[in-house]
């Protein structure tokens, strides 16, 4: 569809998207937009981490990465995946306000949830601090993140993508300059709040009313329907993230929160190549939707195979740097006692490059609407990660926790190579003709 065939597509229902709505962009522009946003993004995030690695302890940064590794897998699930279900919802077939409307109930639920652990848990006061407002930033996030999911619908990547340059580049200047103050990470953390709440309120909310009604809807009929619908995405994102969480959770029962916040330095950057599949799943899953709907397998299948080697590369370009600086790299950003652990970043990189590809795959399958398989391949992610944590991790200590990343990734990508190729053989003959040509 044209950009100028954009402005009375229907939103939900008998509403209509008002003449002074954006753009719809190329996929190409998208994707620089996803891409150029997620960079900036993941090198605050990367900031940030650097900043408390160097003006307090491993043990403060172990304490940062255990609120994330707590409170991450909950919202996962509780976002149910909402922005990639909407986003490729080629029939229109739920609003913006019923997304919205489902989005806040579960925010709601995970923030009891993280209440509900820190009870039962018994941390210390500062870890129980931490592990709090890690959740609420992670609610004002998840806020956003529905907005994103709707921009993305409309292939408005633009607006999604200087939101999340704005929260990054924010959250660094709050984060890192209470940090320095205070040295405190509860304070830190108090900074990335009200930074991320601002983004939210003045930046995505009112872009999202450039589309039309934004305001939370509670039919509990569709509400239902909804829920129903992306409840099995919401199970495969939990599992996906409790899959990388786990080897966390271990090095701290097991080696404490030293070793967790040396290995959590390091595991890090391998942010760079998640919110660079981010980018470009999120760029290319309308198109893909398109193309399986309208049983075009070959340019389904194109699409698919410049997605996974862009991804085989960025591993292997990731592998390549951390044999041959991963040392003076580590030593310089966080510190000498995080240069003992090239070891463990290499294979964190080869983990990187099989994520990439198989988040690829997860969403060709997505787009195929192809939600309950993604939780027998989630759980078995679980599985080679407990396997590999609970036999090689008492010894080997984060080593273990590398290749437990790097193991459960290679099998998310036979398996979700499997699955699209199950999807494919599927469909008609006619559609499958043109993979000759």
């Amino acid at each position: 569809m044209s950009e100028a065939g954009c402005a009375g597509i229907a939103v939900a229902g008998a509403r209509t998207v008002p003449a002074s709505r954006p753009a719809r962009l190329s996929l190409r522009r998208n994707f620089s937009w996803g891409l150029t946003g997620n960079v900036v993004y993941a090198a605050c995030q990367w900031g940030m981490l650097a900043v408390l690695a160097r003006l307090t302890s491993p043990v403060v940064v172990g304490r940062y990465a255990l609120g994330l590794a707590i409170g991450t897998p909950i919202f996962l699930f509780t976002n149910l995946n909402l922005a990639q279900a909407q986003a490729t919802d080629a029939r229109g077939e739920y609003s913006l306000g019923d997304c919205r409307g489902l989005r806040l109930l579960s925010n709601i639920a995970a923030v009891l949830c993280v209440c509900l652990w820190v009870a039962l848990a018994r941390y210390d006061a500062p870890t129980n601090c931490a592990i709090l407002l890690v959740a609420l930033t992670k609610a004002v996030e998840s806020e956003s993140d529905v907005l994103y999911g709707f921009f993305q619908q409309q292939e408005c990547m633009n607006l999604s993508s200087l939101s999340v340059m704005l929260r990054g580049v924010l959250s660094l200047l709050t984060f890192g300059g209470l940090v320095a103050v205070s040295r405190r990470l509860e304070v830190g953390l108090v900074g990335t709040l009200m930074a991320w709440s601002a983004v939210f309120f003045l930046f995505d909310s009112r872009n999202g009313a450039r589309f039309g009604g934004t305001r939370p809807t509670f039919n509990w009929r569709v509400l239902g329907r909804l829920t129903w619908l992306v409840l099995p995405l919401g199970v495969v994102a939990g599992l996906s993230s409790l899959s990388s969480a786990l080897p966390r959770f271990f090095l701290n029962n097991v080696h404490g929160e030293r070793e967790l916040g040396l290995f959590a330095a390091v595991a890090s950057l391998s942010q760079v190549g998640t919110l660079f599949s981010m980018a470009m799943s999120r760029s290319a899953a309308p198109r893909l939707a398109k193309y399986h709907a309208a049983n075009a397998i070959p340019d389904f299948l194109r699409l698919l195979a410049k997605l996974m080697g862009i991804g085989l590369l960025l591993g292997c370009a990731g592998v390549l740097v951390a044999l041959c600086a991963g040392k003076w790299f580590l030593a310089t950003t966080f510190g000498p006692e995080y240069a003992e652990k090239t070891g463990v970043l290499m294979w964190v990189m080869v983990a990187m490059g099989l994520v990439t590809t198989g988040t690829f795959l997860g969403t060709a399958v997505t787009a195929a609407r192809r939600f309950s398989i993604q939780m027998a391949i989630h759980a078995g992610k679980i599985a080679v990660a407990v396997t590999i944590c609970y036999t090689l991790g008492p010894r080997h200590g984060s080593l273990a926790a590398a290749w437990s990343l790097a193991a459960s990734a290679l099998f998310s990508v036979l398996a979700f190579a499997a699955v699209t190729w199950w999807i494919v053989k599927r469909k008609p003959a006619d559609a499958l003709a043109g993979l000759g040509g």
